[in-house]
């Protein structure tokens, strides 16, 4: 059912149209979506990427850090998973999270299966003291936010999960994020297999000035696990925490947002000339021919600031990923376009602001389980 339908309207009509489906009550378009959108991820992602697990006659799921809305309703909405992925498997679902709400209800929990999950309150590496990590046949950790969560992979929890041949998926709200999961894995010396998956059965928690897709990128960790004595890249981890102050940085004291950091510009005179540069961050760009900075005015003029070196230059990461480029605009924005002794350049810098708009963006997610149903 999951790759007959393009997007949620006819994915949840196909579903009301169903005998006994909980669907064929007066539940809310965006109550819909926010119900479905964990088990509809799993099964995109199934039918997709492991088709084998949807030939079993049973599937084990558990789902790794559950708060909210990989949880409402005791995990029941997990049971529509088989129909969703066009499987007959009988599903036994688990839900362990040390932030995981027992009690977190939508508007639609009288209309949801019967059938609720396994629920344990407990970090992860408790609950695989007593759990076998091979008693699985699939992992979901929905948006670890690698870059700020990394105890999972430094306490060898996920390792034990991947290394027990479970298939783990992760997600983040965009591709750009799903590099950023990817680098912080990598630098712990995991990694991700192929490319990320885009899922069109995202949940839309964005606002005017932010978009926000819960769900949108899902990925998976690759079979690797690091020896047990390898530290963690610390330089390529600073190097990506640079980057996030840089960003939040901009946010807070610029006019945000602008071109992305390090992409490739090209601006045309009102005679026709024409520049390419590079975007660094907050309209400021590099002639790639010359290393001379400008400032990009509102009405596309161009003021002389700066100059980088030879060596800042050639470190342009012409072949790069986009999150590589930003990392080399992250380091000129340190290096040359901040006044000395600038807050930014402090590790704790944002913080308050950054835990201001997760506690926001989860705020909006608990609203949209209080939409309205009919039973």
């Amino acid at each position: 059912m999951i790759l007959e339908h393009p997007d949620w309207d006819p994915l949840i009509a196909a579903l009301a149209a169903q005998p006994a489906s909980p669907f064929r009550s007066a539940i809310a378009p965006e109550l819909a979506r926010a119900v479905l959108a964990a088990p509809a991820a799993l099964a995109l992602w199934i039918a997709t990427r492991e088709p084998q697990l949807a030939a079993a006659d049973r599937l084990r799921l558990l789902v790794i850090g559950a708060e909210t809305v990989d949880a409402p309703d005791a995990g029941r909405w997990y049971a529509l998973l088989p129909q969703l992925a066009g499987a007959a498997f009988e599903l036994e679902t688990t839900l362990v999270g040390d932030a995981l709400d027992l009690d977190f209800r939508s508007a639609a929990a009288d209309c949801a299966p019967s059938r609720p999950a396994r629920l344990l309150r407990m970090p992860l590496d408790e609950f695989l003291r007593t759990h076998d990590a091979g008693d699985y046949d699939l992992a979901a950790v929905f948006h670890p936010g690698m870059q700020k969560n990394r105890g999972w992979l430094t306490d060898g929890s996920l390792a034990r999960i991947v290394a027990a041949g479970t298939v783990l998926v992760g997600s983040s709200y965009e591709p750009e994020e799903a590099q950023v999961d990817a680098w912080v894995i990598a630098c712990h010396g995991y990694a991700v297999a192929g490319d990320p998956l885009l899922n069109p059965f995202y949940l839309d928690l964005g606002d005017q000035r932010n978009q926000v897709q819960w769900g949108r990128a899902l990925w998976k960790f690759a079979r690797q696990v690091p020896a047990p004595e390898r530290a963690p890249d610390q330089e390529r981890l600073d190097a990506l925490d640079l980057l996030s102050r840089m960003v939040m940085h901009s946010m807070l004291e610029t006019d945000w947002p602008s071109f992305a950091p390090g992409a490739r510009l090209e601006l045309k005179s009102s005679t026709g000339t024409r520049l390419a540069l590079i975007h660094v961050f907050d309209r400021c760009c590099a002639d790639p021919a010359t290393g001379t900075l400008y400032r990009l005015g509102d009405r596309g003029e161009l003021a002389t600031i700066g100059a980088l070196d030879t060596g800042e230059l050639a470190s342009y990461p012409e072949g790069g990923r986009k999150l590589e480029r930003a990392l080399w605009a992250a380091r000129i924005k340190a290096d040359r376009l901040l006044p000395e002794g600038a807050r930014v350049r402090e590790a704790g810098y944002g913080a308050d602001r950054a835990a201001a708009m997760l506690a926001d963006l989860r705020a909006r997610a608990r609203r949209m389980f209080q939409g309205s149903a009919a039973t």
